[in-house]
């Protein structure tokens, strides 16, 4: 609802809850870290499934210049991923972005060769994965560093580091295999030649639905990896998925709120704090639009034409305050309901008891509303209190206010009709009274 005041506030698109029944899956662009990167949606119930597209993530980018001639071969080609200015559309073959350049490509230095030792752990080795080799034309380049073990420990080893030799043995024209045997074999101390490549780092670095998709609640689903030094390999490659399961519960889909859509193919899905925002591009405007509006055979779309509220009344010191929402659906407005009221019912079954001082026929008082015994009137004196009046709920006859601060009490005894003086408005505490007693209806069965 923050989301669909803010929408109208700025002019935007509509925002809508967000509301599942049955299932949709499909092919569509993540933004991810400046980038759009395939990914497989999946919708159901009340997730959305966001995986790593397979077949784009097996297409190798093509390499820079640098990186082409480092071990003296041509420079293979391949596809990449497109950028968000890049001019492909949709969910075509993204043509790959331009190399970076550095300061140190600019000036024409080129990065020095640095001499780093690393201590295998007993678990986990390395730490390292690796991609590249004579059979790719490609230089042996570090694409992953485990946390927390060896060469992460080491702080000398970065991503898109090319390893010119282990412990002696010369790499530069090594295959991948050759490259892991070397690795394998070097014991527990390990002495690595490197070479820093700037333009392989924005191929080295592929962005993670699991790592760099920052959204609380979510539920990374991508298995445990080892630290062998061979994930790199074709055989690997297909082993694992990264996967993420977004809670869709209190969020929020919207057009056109945090980033313009000319072409009206974005879907924007944003947390329930606002914190978060999730960007999806469609092939084309009817594509995003089914995701929008899909809800299952057998339900209806949200009424475009109508407005469904509903309204919470709260009792404050001042009075009762009300707000009014909007949901875009008869099937919300049941749901919400019905989690209102089950949750001030929970919540009367917690606090049991409340407790407050007011005045009676001149003399200060306490007023106790219990959930199980009903009401005590008591009279303290010093440390110790004397009981006036305690009766349960089915001893009361009636109950009133003037709205300003007097409560009207009748349990039908021989004091008859109790005005309670609670020195402000009486709506906080005749609003507990009333959940306490529709809970215990609720409780016994008499209300469902």
């Amino acid at each position: 609802m923050r989301v669909a005041a803010a929408a109208a506030a700025a002019g935007a698109g509509p925002a809508m809850a967000v509301w599942t029944r049955a299932t949709k899956a499909g092919l569509v662009e993540l933004l991810l870290r400046e980038r759009w990167v395939r990914v497989v949606a999946e919708l159901s119930g009340e997730s959305l499934s966001l995986t790593g597209d397979a077949a784009a993530a097996e297409a190798e980018p093509a390499l820079g210049p640098a990186a082409a001639a480092f071990n003296g071969l041509p420079n293979g080609g391949g596809a990449g991923d497109s950028l968000p200015g890049s001019p492909s559309r949709g969910l075509g073959p993204p043509s790959p972005p331009a190399p970076p350049r550095g300061p140190a490509s600019e000036a024409g230095a080129s990065p020095p060769v640095r001499r780093v030792r690393v201590v295998k752990q007993e678990a986990g080795g390395l730490g390292i994965s690796i991609k590249g080799g004579r059979e790719n034309r490609m230089p042996i380049l570090i694409s992953k560093i485990f946390p927390g073990l060896a060469a992460d420990q080491s702080r000398a080893l970065r991503l898109g580091d090319a390893i010119l030799s282990v412990n002696g043995t010369d790499l530069r024209q090594a295959t991948h295999d050759q490259a892991v045997q070397a690795l394998k074999r070097a014991g527990k101390e390990v002495l690595l030649e490197v070479k820093f490549i700037r333009e392989v780092t924005p191929y080295i670095k592929k962005p993670s639905l699991v790592s760099d998709l920052p959204w609380e609640g979510a539920a990374p689903q991508s298995p445990s990896f080892s630290g062998s030094e061979d994930s790199g390999s074709p055989k690997h490659q297909n082993s694992t998925k990264d996967r993420k399961v977004i809670p869709l519960k209190m969020c929020f889909a919207a057009r056109n709120l945090s980033m313009p859509d000319l072409e009206n193919r974005l879907i924007e899905l944003h947390s329930p704090d606002s914190r978060n925002t999730l960007i999806l591009r469609c092939k084309d405007t009817a594509t995003a639009h089914s995701w929008l509006v899909h809800s299952g055979s057998g339900c209806r779309s949200p009424s475009l034409g109508s407005d469904l509220t509903f309204a919470t009344r709260t009792g404050s010191r001042q009075g009762i305050e009300m707000h009014l929402f909007r949901v875009e659906t008869h099937r919300d407005l049941s749901t919400w309901t019905r989690v209102l009221v089950q949750g001030c019912h929970a919540a009367a079954e917690l606090i049991k008891e409340v407790s407050l001082g007011c005045t009676l026929n001149g003399q200060e008082i306490r007023l106790t509303v219990h959930y199980e015994n009903g009401f005590t009137i008591s009279r303290e004196n010093g440390s110790s209190s004397s009981i006036l009046y305690r009766y349960p709920f089915e001893r009361l006859k009636m109950s009133a206010d003037d709205g300003i601060r007097n409560l009207y009490l009748d349990f039908g005894g021989p004091e008859g009709e109790l005005t309670v003086d609670l020195h402000s408005c009486p709506k906080p505490i005749v609003f507990v009274l009333h959940t306490f007693l529709s809970a215990k209806v609720t409780r016994m069965g008499l209300l469902v």
